[in-house]
């Protein structure tokens, strides 16, 4: 059932699970595995903004080392 998807976005985004409150950071062209239909994607202008909305709305970045590369 788990499939790749293609997700694309100027600038930063989320690549959201809402079945166990995780997401992806992504940048540009990014591949993403996933065996869940129903995901959000949600950009960013910044990148500073990402982890403060995470927080706000209680989901854990998976990869939060991305975050911390420069722009």
């Amino acid at each position: 059932m788990g499939q790749n998807r293609k997700f694309e976005v100027l600038g930063w985004g989320l690549v959201i699970n809402h079945d166990d409150k995780t997401c992806m950071a992504i940048n540009g062209n990014s591949g993403v595995g996933t065996a869940n239909d129903a995901i959000e994607v949600r950009a960013f202008n910044q990148k500073s903004n990402m982890q403060a909305w995470a927080d706000a709305q209680g989901i854990e970045i998976l990869n939060p080392e991305m975050l911390e590369e420069p722009e």
